[in-house]
């Protein structure tokens, strides 16, 4: 009964109902960040004759390039995709951990967790602009990969800014640049979601990412917060 609770309070729909009934979409800040229009494409399920729709909506509005988070699990909608030409560039992930206790975490010899201030932006996007190649947006040939950087660089410093993600939080140690970073988002009451989680080059493969992953899950349930979620995509798992 208790998980039944629990996944009745925090299972939320991704896609609001009006965004799916009005099935497609311009995405503003996408299409002026690249240069070209973005469009979405909000149906839950793909048919031939939502497809015909499609073809419209792309050619009235010029859409260079349309995404589609397809339900890899129906069958009609998969088919209806690859005859129509869609190209299948990343599976998507939502991972949940429920904090129903903090989690144990002994943080390396010398650090410590801090909040990320306006001085960590320049060394934070140095780091972030040297990640995530593994994301949908470095595997898409249709997206330029100094755009790309550009992309990460960004949104690491609105996280820190407030202005995307909620802040950041960061392992720091004796005033040298950041060892890792986590941004956090107050995605719904009582739940967190990850937004971008990284280590500095030069901290890889030091085993610190698991401590401050924990650390950080140890910081939101003293915050409150119940649940955190973090999206992934599929050649990340």
């Amino acid at each position: 009964p208790e998980r039944l609770v629990e996944d009745v309070e925090t299972n939320f729909a991704d896609v609001d109902i009006p965004e799916i009934l009005g099935l497609f979409s311009i995405m503003k800040w996408d299409s002026d960040f690249f240069g070209y229009p973005v469009g979405y494409l909000a149906c839950r399920r793909l048919t031939p004759a939502i497809q015909n729709l499609v073809k419209d909506f792309t050619s009235t509005h010029r859409v260079v390039l349309l995404e589609y988070l397809c339900n890899c699990h129906d069958w009609l909608s998969v088919q209806t995709a690859e005859q129509a030409g869609y190209s299948f560039v990343d599976i998507r992930l939502t991972l949940e951990n429920a904090l129903r206790k903090a989690p144990e975490s002994a943080l390396p010899k010398g650090t410590s967790i801090a909040r990320a201030e306006a001085p960590h932006i320049p060394s934070l996007k140095k780091m972030a602009s040297a990640l995530y190649m593994d994301s949908r947006y470095f595997f898409d040939p249709h997206f330029a990969r100094d755009k790309v950087r550009i992309f990460y660089e960004g949104w690491i410093e609105k996280a820190v800014l407030g202005t995307f993600d909620d802040y950041c939080l960061l392992l720091v140690r004796n005033g040298e640049p950041p060892l890792a970073f986590c941004t956090i988002r107050k995605n719904r009451p009582k739940t967190a979601q990850i937004g971008l989680f990284g280590v500095s080059p030069e901290a890889q493969g030091g085993g610190i990412a698991g401590p401050f992953l924990n650390a950080v899950l140890a910081r939101l349930h003293a915050d409150g917060f119940e649940m955190v979620e973090v999206v992934t995509p599929g050649r990340n798992y």
